[in-house]
């Protein structure tokens, strides 16, 4: 049974091991190998993992003792900024993306008028995701590494109610 939960100090290794396993699948045929181990380096690294842990903003799904999957955010003027969600490749299509975002969704409470997330374009299941939580895209631009284009959504808080 998959438990969804604030993520702990002990998952740091867990929640990095999801961004290996997503990211290679997901956007070696989008940008190449190169590009996605540049991203591991940079964007999956243990102390900036481990502040957002500390700080309480990474939540897990956890199956069996096994982090399955996790998002991460940040809360700037009312924005919620959903910098990471992700679910292992195996267990995609089970319900687990949508309990970790309706998670950070609760955790935000009050203190968000609305929630952004950014994919990069030829992503589509990221895309059919996102429109299927009810997010709508606002605008686009270039990928700061020089991959696709970032395409950039939302989600009024209205709607998450």
């Amino acid at each position: 049974m998959t438990v969804i939960r604030l993520a702990h100090p002990a998952d740091l290794e867990g929640v990095l091991e999801v961004g290996r396993v997503t990211w290679p699948p997901t956007y070696t045929p989008l940008v190449g190998e190169s590009y996605v181990q540049e991203a591991l380096r940079s964007w999956w690294t243990e102390s900036g993992t481990m502040t957002a842990i500390a700080d309480g903003r990474v939540w897990v799904a956890e199956d069996d003792g096994k982090i399955t999957g996790m998002a991460m955010y940040g809360v700037r003027d009312r924005v919620v900024e959903l910098w990471k969600l992700y679910v292992r490749p195996e267990r995609q299509g089970e319900g687990t993306g949508r309990a970790l975002l309706r998670s950070v969704i609760s955790a935000t409470g009050d203190s968000a008028d609305r929630v952004t997330v950014a994919y990069m374009e030829g992503n589509s299941s990221a895309q059919a995701f996102y429109e299927r939580a009810g997010f709508v895209e606002t605008h686009r631009g270039p990928d700061e590494k020089g991959g696709p284009d970032d395409i950039w959504m939302e989600l009024r808080r209205p709607a998450l109610d």
